[in-house]
């Protein structure tokens, strides 16, 4: 069962908030009361808040692995039209209805593994074009050098390994490039084999770290017919966006008071060409504020 102070994990939040904007493009789509929401509720159901009041998504079905607390679940739903599922994705996807338009959170908090790749190409297979899906991931590497790749191997199997990793290579955030090129790799071959034509259009790819560094790409499943509405979606737009081939946002919300944060959204919007003035942060924080300040919550301050 997952933890439930989501207020403690900001930079989480930040990405939450990315990806609810992301999907408000999607009305160049169609209309979001046509899409479906499946994720992994826990038992604060957040993301499931955001989905139904930020994009007045009805149909909402929530994946519970902890079949032993369904009632609790039940319980903590916060509205009726959220449908809890017991089981593991990989045991219940296949038996969800994908003929609608729908957005799909598999947050993990796992590494990638041969499940979490099953999960993916079953989807990749199902999913109706115009519809999302996004992807979060454990990328931590292990502390000890030795054997990293070997458990990446032990993980997904030889065969999946990008040619140029190494025990070095996946130190840093070198484990979540690993996992990215895998995975992307799965999505695109899983679209192939559809008998209709579809293909994938990366929109997101964020590293953060409240604790342990994790990753999340997502991008839309396109097909022929509404190429032109996704171009309409005007996702370029968006600052945080990531197309295929950019380097992956890091999201770091800095640390503040609640004083120090007043101080610094007194000055928004800057002129261009401005700086915030606070001499009291260290730059790097002054300009992690500034670029994510939008997508803060006020709970997201020290103090």
């Amino acid at each position: 069962m997952a933890g439930i102070d989501y207020q403690l994990r900001p930079s989480k939040a930040v990405q939450r908030h990315m990806i609810v904007d992301v999907c408000r493009r999607l009305t160049a789509m169609a209309s979001l009361e046509e899409y479906q929401y499946v994720g992994f509720g826990a038992l604060e159901f957040v993301d499931f808040h955001l989905m139904h009041r930020a994009l007045n998504i009805n149909v909402m079905t929530s994946i519970e692995a902890d079949t032993g607390s369904m009632d609790r679940y039940q319980f903590n739903r916060p509205f009726k039209t959220i449908e809890i599922v017991p089981g593991r994705a990989s045991e219940v996807l296949g038996e969800i209805g994908w003929d609608k338009l729908s957005i799909v959170w598999l947050d993990y908090t796992r590494r990638l593994n041969e499940e979490a790749i099953h999960d993916v190409s079953l989807l990749c297979g199902r999913l109706q074009p115009g519809s999302a899906l996004f992807v979060t991931l454990n990328a931590h590497p292990e502390r000890k050098m030795d054997g990293r790749r070997q458990q990446l191997v032990d993980l997904i199997g030889e065969e999946r390994i990008p040619p140029q990793v190494t025990d070095e290579s996946l130190a840093l955030w070198g484990l979540a490039v690993a996992q990215k090129t895998v995975l992307n790799d799965v999505i695109v071959k899983a679209l192939r084999d559809r008998q209709v034509s579809a293909e994938w259009k990366q929109v997101i790819d964020i590293h953060y770290a409240d604790n342990a560094k994790m990753q999340t790409i997502g991008g839309i499943v396109v097909g022929l017919s509404n190429r032109v509405s996704f171009d309409s979606c005007r996702f370029q737009e968006l600052d945080f966006v990531r197309f295929a081939g950019d380097e992956p946002l890091e999201v770091r919300v800095p640390i503040l008071t609640a004083k120090e944060r007043r101080a610094l959204e007194e000055q928004l919007p800057l002129p261009a060409g401005d700086e915030l003035k606070a001499p009291w942060l260290k730059e790097q924080d002054a300009r992690d504020f500034l670029r994510l300040y939008r997508y803060m919550r006020p709970e997201h301050v020290n103090g």
